[in-house]
Parts: C-alpha cells; sequence; structure tokens
C-alpha cells in the first residue's frame, strides 16, 4: 500500500482536569464531574460527500474516490463504540440514514477513527474518481451504506438516543447542526474542525479545506491509500500473473462443490467488473470484503491465492441475482444466475436445460428425482466449474428449484359446459 503525506497542522489539546491540576488544591465546580464521560467529548472532525466525482465540463475531479466522515477523541480515555451510530440526514429531511457501530470498535484517547463511505459510480457526474484509501470502519455497503451529498446534509453523532455532536454544511432546509451551517463546500473539498474547537457553532468551529481522510495512528494530513485492481483486469491481463493485488467487493458464493467428481470448493468475490475464484478466503456468502493476493492461472483458471482479508462489512446481504438465458449464463463464472429452461436430460444430481446448460446437485443438497424432462423450471444458484473444465450452475438449495406450472387451457366440452352455468341452462 502506498501513503500519501502532505501538510501537517500543528495543534495543542488542553482538558479541563489538566487545568484544574495547575492548583495544589483544586476545587471541581459542581457541574463538572471528577470523572467526566469521555464518550460525551467525541466530535465529528471532518466530513467528506463528494467521492468519486468530476465537474460537468471534466476539468476537476474529486480526490478520492469515497466519501468519509472522520471522528476525533480528544480526551485521555479509550473510548468504546458499540453504543454509537452516525446518523446523516438529507437537506429535506425525508430521507436519513444510519451506521451502526459494532463490538470491538475503539476510538483511541487524542486519536482519530475513519469511516470510509459510499463511491460514487455510475451516474452522471459520479464516475469513481479518486484515489482509494484505507480506513477504521466502512459504511459503503448494501446493509450500512450512507450516501452524503456533496452539497448539503446533515451527520449526526448518537449515543444510545443521546446526540453527542452534530454538523450541518451547505445550507440545507432541515438542519440538525449545530448553530448555524458552514458553508461553500464543494465537491472536491471537505469541512473539517478548527483545531478541534467546538463552540456548538459549525459556522464558526469549521473550514472549508482540501479533504484529508485520517485514521487512527496516523497524523493529519497523512493518508493511507490502496491501490485496487479490476476483477476484469485480473482476469484479462496477463500480466497480472503472479503479482500480488488487492481487490474489494461482494462474496457470491462460498465453499460451492460443483461437480460430483470433484474435490475444489469455490469462493467467489465479485465487483462491478468481474467474478473471481479466491483461493483460502473463509468468509460467508453476502459479505463484503478486501482481499490481497497472488494472481495464479492452473489449467487455465485464474483465480487469487488469498494472503490477507479484511472484512468491509460482516453482515450477510442479499447478492445480486442476474436473471438470464441458459446461454448467457455460461458466460458467467462466479456470479449468482436465474435460468428457466426445459429440461432436456436428466441424472441422478444433474439436470440439462435447453440441451446447453448443465445444472448441478450436491447430494447434500437433494436430488433431482422428482423433476421430469420437458418441464420448465426456474433454477437459481452460482455458476462454477465442474471437473472437466465446464461452467455448471450450481444449486446451494432446493428451494432455489422451482417448477413453472403451464396453464391448463379448458377443451371444448368444457367451454361448452362453463357457457351453460353462465346462462343457467345446467
Amino acid at each position: 500500500m502506498m501513503r500519501s503525506k502532505g501538510s501537517l497542522r500543528r495543534f495543542g489539546v488542553f482538558s479541563l482536569a489538566g487545568i484544574l491540576l495547575l492548583s495544589s488544591n483544586p476545587v471541581i465546580p459542581d457541574h463538572v464531574s471528577a470523572e467526566p464521560d469521555a464518550s460525551s467529548k467525541l466530535i465529528i472532525n471532518e466530513v467528506y460527500g463528494g467521492g468519486g466525482k468530476e465537474s460537468k465540463d471534466g476539468s476537476v475531479k474529486a480526490p478520492y474516490k469515497n466519501d468519509f466522515i472522520e471522528l476525533y477523541n480528544s480526551t485521555n480515555e479509550d473510548v468504546a463504540l458499540d453504543e454509537f451510530t452516525l446518523t446523516y440526514t438529507n437537506s429535506k429531511g425525508d430521507t436519513v440514514q444510519t451506521f451502526q457501530f459494532t463490538d470491538g470498535q475503539v476510538i483511541k484517547a487524542n486519536d482519530y477513527f475513519l469511516l470510509r463511505g459510499e463511491a460514487t459510480l455510475g451516474d452522471e457526474g459520479d464516475k469513481g474518481f479518486g484515489d482509494v484509501f484505507a480506513a477504521d470502519a466502512y459504511y459503503d455497503t448494501p446493509n450500512a451504506g450512507i450516501g452524503m451529498s456533496d452539497e448539503k446534509g446533515n451527520v449526526e453523532l448518537k449515543k444510545n438516543e443521546t446526540v453527542i455532536d452534530a454538523l450541518s454544511y451547505g445550507e440545507p432546509d432541515t438542519i440538525k447542526g449545530e448553530g448555524s451551517p458552514i458553508t461553500g463546500i464543494t465537491f472536491d473539498t471537505s469541512v473539517r474542525r478548527i483545531n478541534f474547537t467546538d463552540t456548538n457553532n459549525n459556522s464558526a468551529d469549521f473550514e472549508v479545506v482540501t479533504p484529508s481522510p485520517t485514521m487512527s495512528g496516523y497524523t493529519e494530513g497523512d493518508v493511507e491509500l490502496i491501490e485496487l485492481t479490476k476483477i476484469a483486469d485480473i482476469k484479462t491481463q496477463a500480466k497480472l500473473i503472479g503479482q500480488h493485488v488487492t481487490v474489494e467487493g461482494q462474496v457470491s458464493a462460498a465453499n460451492v462443490k460443483a461437480s460430483a467428481d470433484g474435490s475444489m470448493l469455490y469462493t467467489y468475490i465479485q465487483d462491478d467488473s468481474g467474478a473471481l475464484n479466491a483461493i483460502g478466503l473463509d468468509a460467508k456468502k453476502g459479505q463484503r470484503v478486501q482481499l490481497t493476493g497472488m494472481v495464479q492461472e492452473v489449467n487455465g483458471e485464474i483465480s487469487l491465492l488469498i494472503e490477507q482479508v479484511i472484512v468491509l462489512d460482516e453482515s450477510e446481504a442479499d447478492v445480486p441475482v442476474a436473471s438470464v438465458s441458459s446461454n448467457e449464463a455460461l458466460a458467467l463464472e462466479g456470479y449468482q444466475v436465474s435460468v428457466t429452461g426445459d429440461v432436456t436430460a436428466k441424472t441422478e444430481n444433474t439436470l440439462t436445460l435447453n440441451n446447453e446448460l448443465s445444472v448441478y446437485f450436491d447430494s447434500t443438497v437433494g436430488l433431482t428425482a422428482n423433476i421430469e424432462e420437458g418441464q420448465s423450471v426456474t433454477v437459481t444458484g452460482v455458476m462454477a466449474p465442474n471437473q472437466q473444465g465446464q461452467l455448471n450452475l450450481v444449486v446451494s438449495s432446493m428451494d432455489d428449484l422451482a417448477v413453472n406450472e403451464e396453464e391448463k387451457i379448458p377443451n371444448t366440452v368444457e367451454l361448452e359446459k362453463i357457457a351453460g352455468y353462465s346462462t343457467g341452462l345446467m
């Protein structure tokens, strides 16, 4: 991984307890606890919502691909974050998105905690420009995603139902922040606190700056960059064989056996460009992961031999399923697909659809005894190669097989009876 260093800011951090100790016999006011709750002192330090964008004329591009929210703990105590949430509310106030911290996540004393957000892709003006950076936590996932506006919005840090800190930026119609909003932000800038100042007035406490996503253990301006490789490039560029790469994506299938005579188990990860067999990956279907490993080719199959795994989202989110023809499925290794077709051949644990696509049922999943040739079925599963290297549609549950009932057309006699009943002649 690469590290990009920017200019450093000098600052001082003072605590009320430290000031009181200047007296040999300190007197603690009634309204100040001798042991203040450090969790109430956490602050939202920097917010960036323009990840991945470019200007309409293409002359200005976002410095980073992802949005981010940076917290800071200005106390001398570590704070567990398991009771905390981050909430983003859009300008109109009709969209509220929440990130829930998990057990084990801690913000250290006098340190940062960086959350990497959504990478804006595909839409006009959202082309995925900018560098990718490492973070302490990730909220760019289907289950925990927060899509922030680069122009105006609100971010709140809460402990249970209590708002610990809040920021409004731009000129949102709905204001959740403290005092007046900080204005002047653009898609290539962020808003950051001025030396951790917190006077409960966003316009006075924040300034518009060049984004600087700082994670725990780093100094302001020291950004840990990640060079990601697209899965499509791994599978098509021979020069990457034997090279070490890093990819990010969702686990589309885990420990799949693709044929009765095969011993290979396949675990696939997919990004927005393709899917890849990740050898040695111990993860569950639906989880989002960042993988580092060596690209290898064995018997013509490209795979990634895993060396390092970072779980971006432990939740087992739904994996997108592509509804395709039996012929189209043959080009989608590693993808979850749904195919409807006629059963043209069968064995104890396989079906053939439309004379071209083999569907494999492991004996631990179920057998095909109740399926007849000529029936129309819809099957959902992952595309993976059998022992001979041919792609099968592998079914992980008999619930993923449905027999399509053909609509019965009444014969002439039945139609006459129906007509008779309707006219009262029978």
